[in-house]
Formats: C-alpha cells, sequence, structure tokens
C-alpha cells in the first residue's frame, strides 16, 4: 500500500512553477507586509555588508559565507510564512507571527546546516579546483558543486514541514520521500529561477561599479533587494507544492494547520 502511494506521485514541472508563481502572487496580496518588511530587511543588510565588507576587500569565501548566514536570518520569517500559506493556506499577517514559538528555531538551525553545507561544498570544490588544476581540478569542482545542489534538492521539502509543524519533519524523512524525484525538483526550482537569475547577472554587474551609498547605489541595493524578495518567495511557494505533491514521511499537516503562531501576528 505504502508503495502504492510512493508510485502515484509525480512532479508536473508546468502545474507547479506556475503555481509558484501565482501562489506567490496571492501571498504578496495576502500578506504584503510580510513581503515589504523582508524587502526593507533585505536591502538594509545588504548595504551594511557592502559598506563594511566591500568586495574585494576580504576572501569571497569569507563574504560568501557571511551572506549566506545574514540571508538565513533576513529570509527565514518570509520562508515560514510563504510555506504555511502555500501548504495549508494559514495567512501570517506580520513577520512576528513567523518569529512566535519553537518553529523559527527550528527552521534557522535547519537552514543554517544547510548553508554552511553548501558553502562548504562550494568553496573546498574551488580551493581544491585551484590547487588540482585542470582538467582534475575542474571536474572536482563540479562534482562538489553538483552534490550541494542536490542536496539542497532532495533536503528542500523539510522546511515546509517545520514550518507547519508537521510531526515526521525530519532530514532523513525529506530525502527519502524525495527519492526518485530529484530530477524533477531540480527543473521546477530552475524554472522557478531563471526569470531572477537573467535579471540578477547584470544588476550585480552594475553594483561592482558604484559605491554602494550614492544615490545609484541605493537604488541598486533596493533593486537586488526586490529580486532576492520576489525570488525566495517563490522558491518558498514551490517548495511548499512540492512538500504537498511528495511528502509521506514527513507527513501532511492538517488543512487548520497546528503551526504555533501561524494566525496572524
Amino acid at each position: 500500500m505504502h508503495g502504492d502511494m510512493r508510485d502515484s506521485r509525480r512532479v508536473d514541472h508546468q502545474a507547479l512553477t506556475q503555481g509558484a508563481f501565482s501562489g506567490a502572487m496571492a501571498f504578496a496580496k495576502a500578506a504584503p507586509l510580510v513581503v515589504l518588511d523582508t524587502l526593507i530587511l533585505a536591502a538594509i543588510v545588504d548595504l551594511a555588508r557592502r559598506v563594511m565588507l566591500p568586495t574585494g576587500s576580504a576572501s569571497p569565501y569569507l563574504i560568501g559565507t557571511l551572506e549566506a548566514i545574514l540571508n538565513v536570518f533576513v529570509f527565514a520569517p518570509l520562508m515560514i510564512a510563504a510555506h504555511r500559506y502555500s501548504v495549508a493556506g494559514i495567512v501570517t499577517g506580520r513577520m512576528s507571527g513567523s518569529l512566535a514559538g519553537p518553529i523559527f528555531g527550528r527552521f534557522v538551525k535547519a537552514s543554517l546546516i544547510l548553508a554552511l553545507i553548501t558553502v562548504a561544498g562550494y568553496g573546498g570544490g574551488a580551493f581544491l579546483s585551484e590547487n588540482l588544476g585542470p582538467p582534475l581540478g575542474t571536474a572536482v569542482f563540479f562534482m562538489a558543486f553538483a552534490a550541494t545542489i542536490a542536496l539542497s534538492v532532495r533536503i528542500g521539502p523539510l522546511f515546509p514541514a517545520i514550518a507547519v509543524n508537521a510531526d515526521g519533519a525530519a532530514w532523513g524523512a525529506a530525502w527519502r520521500d524525495t527519492a526518485g524525484h530529484g530530477w524533477p525538483i531540480f527543473f521546477v526550482l530552475a524554472l522557478c529561477s531563471l526569470p531572477f537569475i537573467f535579471l540578477g547577472l547584470p544588476l550585480e554587474a552594475a553594483m561592482r561599479e558604484v559605491e554602494p551609498l550614492r544615490v545609484a547605489g541605493l537604488i541598486l541595493t533596493i533593486i537586488r533587494a526586490v529580486i532576492e524578495t520576489g525570488w525566495t518567495l517563490v522558491l518558498a511557494c514551490a517548495a511548499g507544492l512540492i512538500y504537498k505533491e511528495l511528502a509521506r514521511e514527513l507527513l501532511l499537516a492538517p488543512p487548520s494547520g497546528s503551526a504555533s503562531g501561524g494566525n496572524g501576528g
């Protein structure tokens, strides 16, 4: 019986991608203050980082690690709220609603672990690539990079499970629930990411040419915050939909929601 349930699951790229974008729009209309608060916080934190630790002033690995850690705390409340909305229709009206109870701590802990594993995999691959030289070093780098992407894809449904306080929210359960679905999940997340990547690449190039505290620099910082907030929101909604489709051991929460601090805030 359990095997039949697994066989019936599928990841529809088109439906999930469209659902992620439409879900993000619906969430922004239902909880505009959460989106606005996140956007403002993201812009302030990014500006502070660029002023205190400009690109090129320190190791790119150090800057990348710092950005990964900061982004966890900046975007975690938005992601929790978006997961709850996409999974159970729970509207978190203010950012404080995502901070209430033990869920925020569990969510941040898991996010930090995954972020640091990703940074370590990328940094370790780059270090070995530089020291081994091509072609072996290049192969090692891509293998390490692919491994971190694969881990993120397979573990992704864990975070909606934590957000809705599902009983089975665990790393191993997420890994088993996504077994055989890694590539379909990757394609959904890639499709959701492409518009933001195309917008972000030229923006990053432009930001390296201007001082952060000049008018142009401030405008670019705000635009970057908008792109990052939108990207995070769409991916969070996509993760929630994937969780609803694939969760077995993770266990779906009831539609009424048992998530602490989920209703309003």
